[in-house]
């Protein structure tokens, strides 16, 4: 059974992380290493034989210093942000990333009931909806 095709898409999108760390002047190892991940695995984003995760795009945009949608450029899909939602910082998603991997979802609403909880002591909650319910044991 021979392999799969890049999907177009995939092309463009390593194209266009390729063009935007050249033109940062970074080498393919340099991005690599921030990425922690090999150049090797690298080139296959570039190329398009790998598919790039969600929150690796977001890396890689917060790294470039580009806006999400110019990864998309060239592809047909228009990336948008709502106004009212600033951009993430490198520190909100190494923490976004790090609450991904928590496998539990007890513990998981209770990290989000307790930032929640920071927020609504601060008055920094704004207009986010109601959180869960609070946790009283966790696995």
């Amino acid at each position: 059974m021979p392999g799969k095709q890049p999907q177009d898409i995939d092309v463009t999108v390593g194209k266009n992380i390729r063009e935007l760390r050249e033109q940062k002047g970074w080498s393919r190892m340099e991005l690599a290493q921030a990425l922690a991940i090999t150049a090797q695995q690298l080139n296959k984003y570039e190329t398009g034989t790998n598919r790039i995760t969600s929150s690796r795009l977001c890396q890689i945009s917060v790294l470039l210093n580009a806006d999400l949608s110019s990864l998309f450029e060239g592809t047909g899909v228009a990336v948008g942000q709502d106004a009212s939602m600033p951009a993430l910082s490198a520190e909100s998603l190494a923490i976004a990333e790090a609450y991904e991997r928590v496998r539990s979802s007890g513990l998981r609403q209770a990290i989000h009931q307790f930032l929640v909880s920071l927020c609504e002591d601060d008055g920094l909650l704004g207009g986010m909806a109601e959180p869960p319910a609070t946790i009283s044991a966790m696995p």
